[in-house]
């Protein structure tokens, strides 16, 4: 287990107790300090607050008091998914099934690694997106995305669109 899996394991069950979802974790170097990025969602998907992101973080510090799986010097960030929500765990394509997304693939399907389309019917085993561009349905097992995102900068302007008509 990575040190980052060992973070997550640990601060999890914490979060949840206070009615957090911790979605993704990211380890990263910004001007030479290390960053741990939390990212929560409320459990009753409710907007995630500047309040809920400071109690947030309080309860990662304080565990962290007691038990630190990463070690060393570093900072934590904790911070809502924002407008362009990471799909990480099937749930996530079940939860936003009919929504646009970008996903990347860890292997080229039809000489392309990069699709943008709305979900369409995901599985426990894969999800399937209806192509902006062709109208396709591609269907991609969870094991080939390497990374998968909603784009909601284009669901966002097609809802003003439509409210506008």
């Amino acid at each position: 287990m990575s040190t980052l899996q060992e973070f997550e394991t640990l601060v999890t069950p914490f979060l949840k107790k206070e009615g957090y979802i911790l979605v993704q974790t990211i380890n990263y170097q910004h001007h030479g300090q290390c960053i741990v990025q939390v990212m929560i969602e409320r459990i009753d998907e409710k907007e995630i607050s500047f309040s809920d992101c400071k109690k947030a973080t309080r309860i990662i510090l304080k565990l962290l008091d007691v038990q630190d799986p990463i070690g060393g010097d570093y900072n934590v960030e904790v911070s809502s998914t924002g407008v362009e929500r990471p799909l990480i765990r099937p749930e996530d394509f079940c939860r936003f099934n009919g929504h646009l997304s970008k996903i990347t693939l860890k292997e080229k399907l039809v000489d392309s690694r990069q699709f943008e389309g709305v979900i369409r019917n995901p599985t426990s085993e894969k999800v399937t997106i209806e192509d902006t561009k062709s109208k396709d349905l591609l269907t991609f097992e969870y094991n080939n995305i390497k990374s998968a995102h909603l784009l909601m900068e284009k669901n966002v302007k097609e809802l003003i669109e439509i409210k506008s008509n």
